[in-house]
Parts: structure tokens; sequence; C-alpha cells
């Protein structure tokens, strides 16, 4: 009686412990992961550059933005668009439908589809996007 008490008080201190030791070793690799101090001092001063190149790419005028709202035009929507560039491939849209039109899972489709399809006639990589399609007010 007294060993199962025993383990089962071992037990009870030993879990703890192993929950903080892998706790702290995936935080570490978390922080390895983002560490920018190890990148080299070029790709310091690449990065950034490559960042706002891409992003000017999108807002310049006759640009990714203004082709998708040309086109959006066409198909009768009126819209806004925010972007942000977590990273080459984490590139999130935010689409805001301005007019009349109830968006629904149909409409969303519709205008998900207008964006791949010009992501693809940019040569732009489709999975580094995630598009969200809301309707204004």
């Amino acid at each position: 009686m007294k060993w199962e008490k025993l383990s089962v008080i071992g037990v009870g201190l030993v879990l703890p412990i192993v929950a903080i030791f892998i706790n702290t070793h995936n935080s570490r690799k978390e922080e390895k992961a983002y560490d920018s101090s190890q990148l080299s001092q070029e790709e310091s001063e690449v990065l950034p550059k490559k960042v706002d190149d891409f992003q000017e790419f999108l807002e310049k005028k006759g640009g990714f933005y203004e082709q998708v709202s040309e086109e959006m035009k066409k198909k009768g929507y009126s819209n806004s668009i925010a972007g942000t560039i977590y990273s080459k491939d984490d590139i999130r849209l935010s689409i805001i439908i301005n007019n009349n039109v109830v968006v629904t899972v149909q409409e969303q489709e519709k205008i998900t589809r207008i964006f791949r399809d010009m992501i693809i006639k940019n040569n732009l990589d489709p999975k580094a996007f995630k598009i969200e399609v809301t309707q204004e007010g």
C-alpha cells in the first residue's frame, strides 16, 4: 500500500517537471525559428527590400490590386482591398465588398476565384495567399 502511494506521488511530481521541460524546449525552438539576428548582414538588408518591392508591386498603378479591382468591376463588384505581408509564404488579403451584394458562401467562392485567377495570371504562389471576403457595414 505504501509503494502505491509513493508511486502515485512520484508520478504526480514527475509529470509537471516533464511538462515544463517540453514547454521550455518548444519555446526555444520557436525562438530559434524567428531569430532575425541569425540572418547575415546581407540577408538583413535584402529581405526588407524584397518585401518593399513586393508591396510596391501589389499597390502600384497597374499593379496586382488595381488589376484585381478592374476584374471585380467587370464582374459587377465594388470592393476595397487591404493586404498584409507577413512573409513570402504568408500574404493575407482582406476584401471588403462595398455594394449591395450579400456575401454568401457562393459569392465568397466567386470572389476568391477571381483573386486566384489573378494570382496565377501574375505568376504568384496561390498557396501564399489567404483571402478573407467580408461585406461592408
